[in-house]
């Protein structure tokens, strides 16, 4: 915005500059100079078109940002006055808390951490094996031959497809 700014100021100075040339009586340059300055008056017009709608487009997303603001500030408060907050933390915790949701977590960070190492293993035989005269391979590694992104893609499955039962009385009610 600062910059469109202080290319209106410009602008501006150059019109002047042609209003007092025109009002002075100077002799200008001939027909060149004056197309020149009509050039110029219909960009920095064109530059304030565009200056203004952006200038309009900018305070309409600022009054749209406030009124969703303050639509917020209404629906929380009304969440706190009602004790909301305190009945969806209790929803939350019993879901985070749920044998299911532990299990199939605890599955997930395992399996996570398996292709980690793996890949992480991989990359480094890669890496020494193009300084390295002796070629290194797997064979040491403890994962090898198990496919452990076949593994994670399981466990993510079965993570996305969890029912908790209380959730489906929820939605049943």
């Amino acid at each position: 915005m600062a910059k469109i700014i202080e290319e209106l100021k410009v602008c501006t100075i150059l019109f002047e500059l042609f209003v007092l040339e025109q009002n002075m009586g100077m002799p200008s340059q001939g027909c060149r100079s004056t197309e020149n300055h009509e050039t110029i008056l219909g960009d920095v017009n064109r530059r304030l078109v565009e200056a203004e709608a952006r200038e309009t487009k900018v305070a309409e997303e600022r009054d749209d940002l406030a009124t969703m603001n303050s639509n917020l500030d209404a629906d929380h408060t009304w969440m706190r006055n009602f004790g909301v907050r305190h009945f969806f933390s209790q929803i939350v915790n019993a879901i985070l808390d749920a044998p299911q949701n532990t299990d199939a977590v605890a599955a997930m960070v395992n399996c996570a951490r398996e292709a980690g190492y793996k890949a992480g293993y991989a990359e480094c035989l890669a890496q020494v094996n193009v300084v390295s005269v002796k070629k290194f391979t797997d064979k040491h590694c403890a994962l090898r031959g198990i496919d452990t992104e076949a593994a994670l893609s399981t466990a993510t499955e079965a993570y996305d497809g969890l029912i908790f039962p209380p959730l489906l009385k929820l939605k049943n009610a």
